[in-house]
């Protein structure tokens, strides 16, 4: 069971349930671990991990390369070279360890250019293009054969002045991944790292997260969550390269924000979202619950 359990009503309603942890999580990097051998339990097919050479999908790889777990790696390049130096990352970090690594073309204005009712055909709601991007990452694997993992579901925090309190935002989005394998009738894992409650838990106790979340100023900009979190993922593994961020799409900006306002018109009112408070995550993972506890 996922650290967070997401649901969809008929009428557009989106609730969220905290999964309790079934042990006293160890340290998150030993979690990271735990995690994929966990996931690489699941898989009836053979492994394929999407590495899009960002610090995500890096860490991810390493959890199963340094346990001896086999693998494909795959990355999408986007047309134009749009995300090339994360492609030559990916093709070193590959290579260097002999890991089977493909590099799959995608025609990136092609996918900007559908109308929203073509994206609504994915079978769930969201305004974030990343999640059907995703989705195509995922019917792509199927199509090979392949039980395939995604690098995302990371901790990305929020601060809000008013109330002083950091939370994380979900939406629909997070939870159409899997009902995509649902109406599928496939398995994947999407999000690596909200794959165990034990996962999610254990990142809280991070003594850089321990810091971070005692000071809600440092999330009011909103580009801090995404600096916060490389800071803690270096801190665990300090011998990962250090790279500029780049955000998904970073060169088709324009056209990502002009395609999400469109699929914010589309889906109106069947859009919602959550924010849950950092406080009720920690209290909610404790083992000593006897139930998820709905958000």
């Amino acid at each position: 069971m996922g650290a967070i359990t997401f649901k969809t009503e008929k009428d557009g309603s989106f609730s969220a349930a905290v999964s309790r942890c079934m042990r006293e999580p160890n340290s998150w990097k030993k979690e990271v671990y735990a995690t994929a051998r966990f996931v690489a339990g699941r898989a009836k097919k053979p492994l394929l991990l999407f590495f899009s050479g960002g610090l995500d999908s890096e860490i991810m790889c390493r959890s199963f390369f340094d346990q001896g777990i086999t693998f494909t790696a795959t990355t999408f390049e986007h047309e134009g070279g749009a995300n090339r130096r994360d492609v030559e990352h990916a093709k070193k970090w590959c290579w260097d360890r002999n890991v089977t690594h493909h590099v799959v073309p995608f025609e990136t204005p092609g996918f900007f250019g559908q109308p929203p009712a073509t994206f609504a055909e994915s079978g769930f709601i969201s305004s974030n293009i990343m999640r059907y991007f995703q989705a195509a990452l995922l019917a792509y694997a199927e199509d090979a054969g392949f039980f395939s993992v995604i690098g995302d579901g990371g901790q990305l925090y929020r601060s809000d002045p008013g109330t002083q309190k950091i939370q994380l935002r979900f939406g629909p989005g997070d939870y159409g991944l899997a009902q995509w394998s649902e109406e599928h009738d496939t398995d994947h894992e999407p999000f690596f790292f909200r794959a165990t409650p034990e996962l999610y838990a254990a990142y809280l106790h991070i003594p850089i997260v321990v810091f971070g979340t005692a000071n809600p100023p440092l999330f009011y900009p909103e580009y801090n969550k995404h600096v916060f979190k490389r800071l803690v993922y270096q801190s665990e593994w300090p011998d990962t390269a250090s790279r500029p961020y780049a955000t998904p799409f970073g060169h088709f900006r324009p056209d990502r924000l002009k395609k999400e306002a469109e699929l914010k018109v589309f889906f109106g009112n069947k859009l919602s979202y959550i924010d849950i408070p950092i406080d009720n995550l920690a209290r909610s993972y404790s083992p000593t619950l006897t139930m998820p506890i709905t958000l």
